[in-house]
């Protein structure tokens, strides 16, 4: 971080929204996430959390060329509603469409209780932000989600304290 970027995050207490768009950037970072979804099976659907709509971008367009073309989609709030809708509905129903990168419209209120891998490319400071994000993989059997999910969660070096991961809530679902 930029000492600026330091001292807003030292005063709210949240990672500044430039810092976390500059870390979708990232080349090297978004090689190894990419690899790590390319592992994939075919048959798992995931939701990506992306830093920034820009990254959500990058991710989509990459993994069309790396796998198959129209495997992945953007939603964002930008995105026309309809477009939106059809995004999520392919993803639901498993038309093709393997991949779902987003940039905050997918943590509450959306409900794709197939999708059996959570990719979380952005870091948050909020315990519940981290939680809905996750959540969106674990509705379990009895809600007609899946019996497992996958949780990839991006560590990146050198963040502030105070950055929450899986690690750091896996005891919550885990006992």
């Amino acid at each position: 971080m930029t000492d600026a970027q330091l001292r807003r995050f030292e005063q709210f207490r949240d990672l500044p929204g430039d810092y976390v768009a500059q870390l979708g950037l990232e080349h090297d970072r978004n090689a190894r996430i990419l690899k790590r979804l390319g592992r994939l099976p075919k048959r798992r659907r995931s939701l990506v959390f992306a830093c920034s709509i820009a990254h959500a971008e990058v991710l989509a367009v990459a993994l069309n060329r790396a796998l198959d073309d129209g495997c992945a989609a953007v939603v964002t709030g930008q995105t026309p509603r309809a477009e939106r809708a059809a995004a999520i509905e392919r993803f639901r129903e498993g038309d093709g469409l393997r991949f779902l990168c987003n940039v905050g419209v997918l943590t509450t209120g959306f409900d794709a209780p197939r999708a059996d891998v959570v990719c979380i490319t952005r870091p948050t400071t909020s315990a519940l932000r981290y939680e809905q994000m996750v959540g969106r993989g674990l509705r379990g059997p009895e809600n007609g989600g899946t019996a497992e999910c996958l949780v990839v969660d991006v560590q990146d070096d050198g963040l502030p304290e105070g950055i929450q991961s899986y690690s750091r809530v896996a005891h919550l679902w885990d006992g």
